[in-house]
């Protein structure tokens, strides 16, 4: 298992697939986290170099050992004091919100990703370029 210079975490968005509807906004925040954390389930089974995380504690582990993370977001945000606001693009709005967290060094959208404002400097790549 190769080691990785630069430490990387993969924030994963919805999966395509119908999801359960809940009757509050809160409840459908959780149900789409909850989403979000199976999917990242499925990516990172793709790859033995993947690790999917769910703690700040699992984070520390995984760029220690040159893992690549793959973030199950649920936990993270739900035991927040601060957690990203409620919005249209939820799994940005969170992939943001950890990168400010860990302070990391730039985010990189691959595709058409969306345009937003943060303190972290953002690079974007094609679909076609990128491989683990």
């Amino acid at each position: 298992m190769p080691d990785h210079k630069t430490p990387c975490v993969i924030c994963i968005g919805l999966p395509d697939t119908p999801r359960i509807e809940a009757h509050t906004d809160r409840a459908q925040r959780t149900v789409a986290l909850l989403s979000i954390d199976q999917n990242a389930w499925a990516v990172a089974s793709q790859d033995e170099r993947c690790v999917v995380v769910a703690t700040k504690t699992e984070l520390d582990w995984s760029m220690k050992n040159g893992r690549i993370a793959v973030w199950a977001p649920t936990k993270m945000i739900l035991d927040a004091v601060t957690p990203p606001k409620p919005c249209d693009d939820y799994p940005t709005a969170a992939a943001l919100w950890l990168a400010e967290l860990v302070q990391a060094q730039d985010i990189t959208f691959v595709g058409d990703g969306p345009t937003v404002e943060t303190m972290v400097p953002i690079r974007r790549l094609d679909v076609g370029t990128v491989s683990l």
